[in-house]
């Protein structure tokens, strides 16, 4: 996980901090938002034609979580009582978020258990194997 943004600084809990970073490589910086303390990622900018585009934010609810990993690639994971949605992507070098994979596992009470890769049903090992994929 790329944690260059992270301030060392002291700080308080929910004590907001940010940083401009090239995540793809193209020359452009992002405008990555976090907490000091616990390295959250709440949200990220872009520009085009010098307008802010929202990559991704943080919708508020709770289990959710973004990492920006080596090469550029952004990491999405949230979960509730129903199912949990695992997600990877990558901005092009327009910085036009480009999705790479979705794996989502539904587990609704009393109802089978369901396991897609991007939106096609598979079984738990081949689930299994592809967060092993977006979670590096």
């Amino acid at each position: 996980m790329i944690d260059k943004w992270r301030n060392d600084e002291a700080g308080y809990a929910l004590d907001p901090v940010y940083d401009f970073i090239d995540i793809n490589g193209n020359g452009s910086k992002e405008l990555i938002i976090g907490e000091r303390d616990n390295g959250f990622i709440r949200g990220i900018y872009t520009l085009n034609n010098e307008t802010p585009v929202q990559i991704v934010i943080d919708p508020g609810v709770s289990e959710w979580e973004f990492k920006v990993l080596k090469g550029g690639y952004i990491s999405t994971s949230n979960s509730n009582a129903s199912w949990d949605t695992n997600s990877l992507s990558i901005l092009d070098s327009n910085d036009n978020r480009i999705w790479v994979s979705k794996a989502v596992h539904r587990h609704y009470y009393g109802e089978a258990e369901v396991y897609e890769v991007n939106d096609v049903q598979v079984s738990k090992g081949a689930y299994i194997n592809e967060l092993k994929k977006i979670q590096y």
